[in-house]
């Protein structure tokens, strides 16, 4: 068990993760934020091998990390997590016409962590889902830069004037400006975990500003 800077991890399999001492399992792809200053660990009580991705949040080099000495083996578990999580479920994604309209075809699309979330300039992680033909039109945003982690299937990324492939395990940073264009290839959709950092938070104070004025009125 560690104390460390903000950070989240997806799984496929199941882990029991741990913040700040409450303990509970999750069955991937799922995702744990943790907060800098606050202590988190994972185990793996099962028999399969665990698939783990951990992502380093923190706003500088210079980190607190240490280790408690605590493997949380046999640790009481909660019913319901009792810190936040996330879960990549396909069964919840929905038509991304309304959210990406750069998104061409039939992509798939939830916000599964939104900016109040993190204390960093973090601003998001989505889970996106590009079935046969479908693609995402060129584009790039001053403040905000992005990874596209692939998940499964198979696509083509091209970044600036570059392009190349990308499939399951492939991680496609794209920086401050730069323009990107995805499009689907292969014959099983392509499913995608985002995650969008701010230039810093006045952009991401910005970012949230302006996603509020898109929402539509109360009534």
């Amino acid at each position: 068990m560690r104390s460390a800077p903000t950070s989240s991890s997806s799984i496929d399999g199941e882990a029991e993760f741990t913040i700040d001492g409450r303990t509970a399992r999750l069955a991937g792809p799922a995702g744990v934020p943790d907060r800098m200053g606050h202590a988190h660990g994972i185990y793996n009580p099962t028999d399969r091998p665990l698939q783990w991705l951990n992502i380093n949040v923190g706003m500088t080099k210079s980190y607190d990390n240490f280790d408690l000495g605590d493997p949380r083996t046999g640790a009481t578990l909660d019913p319901v997590p009792q810190f936040i999580s996330m879960r990549l479920d396909r069964s919840l994604l929905k038509p991304a016409a309304a959210n990406l309209p750069d998104a061409s075809g039939a992509v798939l699309y939830r916000r599964a962590l939104g900016p109040t979330v993190f204390s960093t300039p973090w601003s998001y992680v989505d889970h996106m889902l590009m079935p046969a033909g479908s693609a995402l039109g060129r584009r790039a945003q001053a403040d905000m830069s992005e990874v596209y982690y692939v998940m499964s299937g198979t696509g083509e990324v091209t970044l600036g004037e570059e392009t190349a492939p990308i499939k399951a395990g492939d991680a496609v940073p794209v920086d401050l400006g730069q323009a990107r264009t995805i499009r689907q290839t292969g014959g099983q959709p392509l499913e995608m975990m985002v995650i969008g950092v701010a230039r810093d938070l006045a952009a991401k104070a910005r970012y949230r500003a302006e996603a509020k004025a898109r929402l539509p009125p109360r009534r």
